[in-house]
């Protein structure tokens, strides 16, 4: 049986020795390979060339600073999850980047003692996801029966199973999901006051 392909990691720093350090840290892994690029536009480029199994970025940058390229990642490949390495006093923005669609981030500080947790648990879990997307491309159909009474309390936990299920099956955006839950409940409250 053949080993498993190690993960690619790019790290996006300007600073050589922070590329260093981090590198070091990560080439320990021997299921892991790691790449570099100096800053943003240069991580885009080769995320287009090869996209990484993850990306980790600092957050202090020229030209392109991490912030920006957790947004531009997000947007352009959805499927890369992103890990941010922030300077001690930064965590504000680290949960902006949270919020913006990083997977993570590490202070610098600790970077030690989190890094390769943290990129090892954020590949665990970008490999799930893509695992699930492969098994839904074979998706043909799912099939649900539930027998109502007259009961209206019923319908809001009926809609969100149902709301669950499209979200986990499907690359519906949340928007879509809420609006399918609306029509759903909608109809269900119809067909029970009106027969």
């Amino acid at each position: 049986m053949s080993s498993p392909t190690p993960a690619q990691v790019l790290v996006v720093d300007d600073s050589p020795i922070d590329r260093h350090l981090v590198g070091g840290l990560l080439k320990q892994r021997p299921d892991l390979r790691v790449q570099f690029a100096t800053n943003g536009e240069e991580a885009l480029a080769a995320i287009e060339a090869a996209p990484p199994d993850v990306l980790l970025t600092d957050l202090q940058m020229p030209v392109l600073d991490g912030l920006s390229l957790v947004q531009q990642v997000r947007e352009r490949f959805p499927f890369v999850p992103t890990i941010l390495m922030t300077a001690h006093g930064s965590e504000e923005i680290a949960i902006t980047a949270l919020n913006q669609g990083a997977a993570s981030y590490v202070p610098k500080r600790s970077l030690a003692r989190q890094l390769v947790g943290t990129v090892v648990d954020v590949l665990a879990a970008s490999r799930a996801g893509r695992a699930q997307r492969r098994l839904f491309e074979c998706w043909q159909q799912t099939r649900f029966n539930f027998l109502l009474t007259n009961d209206d309390s019923l319908v809001p936990p009926l809609v969100a199973h149902l709301q669950q299920h499209l979200a986990a099956s499907t690359q519906c955006d949340p928007t879509e999901v809420v609006r399918v839950g609306v029509a759903l409940h909608e109809a269900i409250r119809n067909a029970i006051d009106h027969g």
